[in-house]
């Protein structure tokens, strides 16, 4: 079994209530920010099952002040990414701005569900992904690990 911290923004700040889910980028820039506190939930997996489970906490046990941007940093065509600071550390918050229901209607309830659902989905992919290489390994076949580039 293994546990990891993982994010969601509580609603202290202007956007807080609508983003979510971080990935390491620079920071906000200061003036251009807001203060929000961030809660963190609990991620269990269990190794052999790749049984999931994520827990919110009940308490403010687990938060933190972060400084979040105000404009989009980036934008694809599910999500808007703002930049993101925990203490030194720089991540995005993503923010998803279309799923089925249009345009800037995706609703706090909505997006946590999206961000539970993509962390579920990556923890098991990695669990099929390490009993396949292990599976390799046993009949002694050889995986090409190589980055792909695919030019401008």
């Amino acid at each position: 079994m293994y546990e990891k911290w993982i994010s969601y923004i509580d609603v202290t700040g202007h956007k807080a209530d609508e983003l979510n889910e971080m990935v390491q980028i620079p920071g906000p820039d200061p003036a251009k920010s807001t203060e929000i506190s961030l809660s963190f939930a609990m991620l269990s997996v269990n190794k052999e099952t790749c049984t999931v489970a994520l827990d919110w906490p009940v308490d403010d046990a687990t938060t933190a002040e972060t400084t979040l941007g105000d404009e989009v940093a980036f934008s694809g065509k599910m999500k808007h990414c703002f930049k993101l600071s925990i203490g030194t550390e720089q991540y995005v918050a993503k923010h998803f701005y279309e799923i089925d229901a249009g345009k800037d209607e995706v609703r706090m309830l909505e997006n946590t569900l999206q961000l539970e659902s993509k962390i579920l989905h990556c923890e098991q992919a990695c669990w099929f992904l390490g009993k396949f290489c292990s599976a390799a390994d046993d009949l002694n076949m050889i995986i090409v690990k190589s980055k792909v580039l695919i030019p401008d």
